[in-house]
């Protein structure tokens, strides 16, 4: 981070107008800014974020937070890990159930675990899992995830408008036409929004909480079609916590007994994150002693 964009001296500008005047001659006008690179682009808004030190020294990241739905109203609690270089774990906990998604970086799964009934898992097919490790690159290389992936890409254009500001757009294209679209403020640099791979849905950052001598959003808010969708407000971040790899792999048929609804045994129970008034009143789903998990293993498709 920490890259600077080039600056006109102030002294040297003065004394080449001192020279201009002193010979009888008008001021040369002073010449429109140069259109930024791209890598400008992405080193100033990365530096909104913090240090490249520090960003570079990120290994895991996890956040812990509510879901509120368009009218505010809580409808779930939530908790993202990240660790390098592409491992991923999305834990929903919602009224009914609990959801979790996850990938070491070479397998994905999927566990539903319904509060009346038995837990199923399943393996993802090779397009949902370029998908989802698309995310973990997203979310640990800010803004430079796809130099960290195979046939990759980025590319810039503009200016254009986004809700309302001059922007430059940053197109983060990835294998299996997965593609991201940031909008950088022309005049500040930070990123005013991010346009997910549907081309539709629009992800607004707002707020500030620090973790690790870096700065991340308070909040996300999700719209489609102009409309508040849903908002995820978070209530804890932290950077650098040592994170077990088994929390990513897919869990065996007899871990599985072990993982309850809130509390799977990856992230500290949520109770640690939001406030007791504000989480979602979901009772453990444990099974009986005489229960199995039903598993259903769908084997990938062969390349």
């Amino acid at each position: 981070m920490n890259a600077l964009l080039r600056k006109t001296s102030g002294h040297g500008l003065g004394t080449a107008m001192l020279v201009a005047l002193a010979l009888g001659a008008a001021p040369a006008a002073v010449a429109a800014p140069a259109t930024p690179t791209m890598d400008e682009v992405i080193a100033r808004g990365r530096s909104k974020i913090g240090p490249e030190d520090k960003l570079a020294a990120l290994e895991t990241l996890q956040y812990v937070g509510n879901i509120y739905d368009d009218k505010g109203q809580l409808s779930g609690n939530l908790v993202l890990q990240f660790k390098k270089p592409a491992a991923q774990r999305v834990e929903l906990i919602m009224p009914g159930y609990t959801d979790v998604s996850a990938t070491d970086g070479s397998e994905g799964w999927f566990l539903r675990t319904p509060i009346d009934g038995r837990k199923t898992i399943a393996i993802m097919q090779p397009t949902q899992l370029l998908s989802f490790l698309d995310t973990s690159y997203e979310n640990l290389y800010f803004y430079r995830g796809p130099e960290h992936v195979r046939k990759a890409t980025s590319t810039m254009s503009g200016p254009e408008d986004f809700r309302g500001a001059s922007c430059w757009k940053v197109t983060s294209s990835y294998p299996g036409n997965v593609t991201y679209e940031r909008f950088f403020d022309v005049a500040s640099g930070d990123l005013r929004g991010t346009r997910a791979e549907d081309g539709k849905t629009e992800m607004v950052e707002a707020g500030h909480l620090n973790a690790g001598d870096l700065e991340f959003p308070a909040e996300v808010q999700y719209y489609g079609a102009g409309k508040l969708i849903r908002t995820v407000k978070f209530t804890k971040i932290t950077v650098n916590e040592p994170v077990d790899d088994k929390v990513f792999a897919v869990p065996s048929a007899s871990s599985l007994l072990s993982l309850t609804t809130g509390n799977s045994g990856s992230a500290p129970p949520l109770a640690t994150g939001p406030a007791a008034d504000t989480k979602v009143n979901v009772p453990p789903a444990v099974p009986q002693p005489d229960e199995q998990p039903a598993v259903l293993y769908l084997q990938p498709a062969q390349p």
